[in-house]
């Protein structure tokens, strides 16, 4: 190693050297000028002898510097070397642990793939001795089962199909009677379910929608506001009340209860026009059968734009669109109706609404539920002039 450090630094003692020769070259140059050109000896003397004082001292400063870089780059070069020399002694002894450890994975995997081996060869022993037994064991019960059938053949008297089929035969009945019990059960189960769901979902379609219940009776009263104005309604001889009666079709009844005229008729209808028209009769006076005539018919056309109104109002109220004009009609003239102590058209709208709520937990057409639902009680509107019934 120190050879090359010296090789290495060479060049620049040699280009000290020249500076050195070139500076001495200088200095006898320029003596040999002086003398030439006539300085004194002495002069020059002492002039070459400071030129080579300080040539020669700047030599020795130029050379104890080279040498000095020479061998501080020689001692930096060496401290490379020695570094480089323990990072390889360092991989390669790390390299040594890496080889070693793989090499004691692999004698591991050996050892395990070695027991594996074993274990698998006693296994296959151990499942090979047990096929030798099935195989004894199934011969034993092939034996037995020929001996059964040919003791049982004996003692019933039956040949093997005869004994196959009877016993076929057992085998279905039991297995009937076990598919019905079984059935049976079933149908229970999903009756109970069906029947707790329905149960369920009724309430919760209920709880989110309750409307009104109005009960209505057959009669209903008009205040009157005195004695005078209730003959005046019955008329010479009861021409007043009889014509009325006549133009409505609803019962009028008058007793001697004092400022109340009681309406009766079972057609809601019929009983609305006649308590509108006797109410109008009270307000305006003027009671006789010209014009107990005229303000019927006016009530009656009243009534049948009030009644399709009416059935409009339900039909957006339930949200139901496209109706034909005289189902909206139909519809309408359940106002005046009461089922079991429910206004009808009430009752046919809450329906709507109800049906839709169970339709959308069932994942159904809710639209379609609602309308349906909307209009389940139409013929309930009906009356002995349309022919058909609910």
């Amino acid at each position: 190693m120190a050879p090359l450090g010296t090789e290495a630094n060479q060049d620049p003692l040699l280009l000290l050297v020249a500076a050195t020769c070139l500076l001495a070259g200088l200095g006898i140059g320029w003596l040999l000028l002086r003398v030439l050109t006539g300085g004194t000896n002495r002069r020059a003397s002492r002039e070459a002898e400071q030129l080579l004082r300080t040539a020669t001292t700047e030599a020795d400063a130029l050379r104890q510097k080279a040498e000095l870089e020479t061998e501080r780059q020689a001692r930096q070069h060496r401290e490379a070397l020695d570094a480089e020399a323990v990072r390889a002694r360092e991989e390669q002894r790390e390299e040594g642990q890496r080889l070693a450890r793989r090499e004691d994975a692999l004698s591991g995997q050996l050892e395990q793939l070695a027991t594996r081996s074993i274990r698998f060869d006693e296994r296959e022993t151990a499942l090979s001795a047990r096929d030798e037994g099935v195989k004894s064991r199934e011969a034993e019960l092939a034996a037995l089962e020929s001996t059964v059938t040919d003791r049982l053949s004996e003692i019933a008297g039956l040949g093997v199909d005869d004994a196959r089929r009877q016993l076929l035969d057992e085998v279905r009945l039991r297995t009937e009677h076990e598919a019905d019990v079984l059935r049976q059960r079933l149908i229970e189960t999903a009756r109970a379910d069906a029947r707790r769901e329905g149960r369920e979902i009724t309430l919760q379609a209920i709880q989110r929608y309750a409307a009104e219940t109005v009960a209505e009776s057959t009669v209903r009263t008009v205040k009157i506001p005195s004695d005078d104005m209730k003959g005046r309604i019955i008329g010479r001889e009861g021409r007043n009340i009889r014509a009325l009666e006549r133009a409505t079709g609803a019962d009028i009844l008058v007793d001697d209860t004092p400022g109340l005229i009681a309406v009766s008729c079972f057609d809601p209808v019929r009983r609305a026009i006649a308590v509108e028209a006797l109410q109008k009769l009270v307000v305006d006076g003027r009671v006789h059968p010209g014009r107990i005539e005229e303000v019927v018919a006016t009530v009656k056309a009243e009534m049948e734009d009030r009644i399709e109104q009416v059935g409009t109002d339900a039909a957006m109220e339930a949200n139901v669109l496209g109706l034909h004009p005289k189902v909206v009609q139909a519809m309408g003239r359940l106002r005046f109706r009461t089922s079991y102590g429910q206004n009808v058209l009430r009752h046919s709208i809450e329906v709507a609404y109800l049906c839709q709520v169970i339709a959308d937990q069932l994942e159904l057409d809710g639209e379609l539920a609602r309308r349906c639902g909307f209009l389940h009680d139409i013929g309930k509107s009906m009356d002995h002039d349309v022919e058909g019934g609910h």
